[in-house]
């Protein structure tokens, strides 16, 4: 990720000398537009910073590209990356990530959530005596589940899981809602986020297939293969399995695509589904399977993954 830090120390160095030690929230609201692709907004910004952040929005773009053109997603998953390219950034909110974040939300940002929230009961057929009460259990039931959730991290749910969510069109998410969920507006953080889930899922899309290559028949198998049963392979890895051509091992087919599906030990699942368990790196397959997994999601790899941007982007 030193291209990244790289980046970022670039943008911080021009914004403090065309916007000074403190730029404005309209002047921060104004290059996260331009990071999202916004035309307006890059001709408003010194030339400088426009050009900074038109390689990021390449950066983002060519992670999108890469993995369009490794052939990791088809059909409709495919169609989404590819709209997504010029405006795909993520959407962060400090809901999320600060344990705290709830307790210390400005009142004036509830009420206009909360007024929000009754409008549209209202407009649904809500009695007006029941919208707001009904407006404010809205806000707190949703404020309670999101902040208990979080967005999750790199080592996470199962091994190797991949996050399909960064390529769905973005909701149409309320500005009230969005400023009660403390929208991150920050371009560096938008950015770095961004660059970090692409190659964290194509971290773990390799570390997937390459698991079933290496595995298959080893550790993993087909249904029909009988010989499953004498290696107590009986356990079905979670997951979609969706329709795809022969060979065809993309994550269009579901988020545990290739594995999803094959039969495995119940130690070798049980280490895929409680991962977030696992405290240490024991010999042996289950070893082997921790590891495979840490080591993709090291520096090196993310760097690997810059390189092929850098390749790609040179090939523009």
């Amino acid at each position: 990720m030193g291209e990244v830090r790289a980046t970022n120390r670039r943008l911080k160095k021009a914004v403090k000398e065309f916007f000074g030690k403190n730029p404005s929230p309209e002047q921060v609201a104004l290059m996260n537009n331009a990071l999202a692709g916004d035309a307006k907004a890059i001709k408003a910004l010194p030339e400088d910073i426009a050009d900074i952040i038109g390689g990021m929005r390449r950066q983002i773009d060519a992670l999108s590209k890469h993995i369009v053109k490794k052939g990791w997603v088809s059909g409709e998953l495919k169609a989404k990356v590819e709209e997504n390219i010029d405006t795909y950034v993520a959407r962060s909110y400090r809901v999320f990530d600060d344990p705290k974040y709830v307790e210390n939300i400005d009142p004036e940002v509830i009420n206009k959530a909360v007024n929000f929230v009754e409008k549209q009961l209202i407009k649904n057929g809500v009695p007006a005596s029941k919208a707001q009460l009904m407006a404010m259990t809205e806000i707190k039931d949703m404020l309670a589940e999101y902040s208990s959730k979080g967005r999750g991290s790199f080592d996470s749910g199962r091994l190797g899981e991949k996050d399909l969510s960064l390529f769905m069109k973005r909701k149409d998410i309320a500005p009230e809602i969005r400023a009660l969920m403390g929208e991150y507006k920050d371009p560096l953080m938008n950015y770095t986020r961004s660059i970090t889930r692409l190659a964290q899922f194509i971290g773990n899309h390799k570390f997937l297939t390459d698991l079933k290559r290496i595995g298959l028949n080893e550790i993993f198998f087909e249904e029909k293969d009988t010989r499953r049963t004498l290696m107590g392979a009986n356990e079905r890895v979670k997951g979609f399995v969706g329709k795809a051509k022969e060979g065809e091992e993309d994550a269009s087919r579901g988020s545990y695509s290739p594995l999803a599906g094959l039969y495995t030990t119940k130690e070798v699942n049980l280490i895929l589904e409680e991962f977030n368990a696992a405290t240490a790196a024991p010999s042996g397959v289950y070893g082997f399977l921790i590891r495979m997994n840490i080591l993709s999601k090291t520096t090196k790899t993310l760097m690997s993954v810059m390189t092929n941007v850098r390749n790609a982007m040179g090939q523009i």
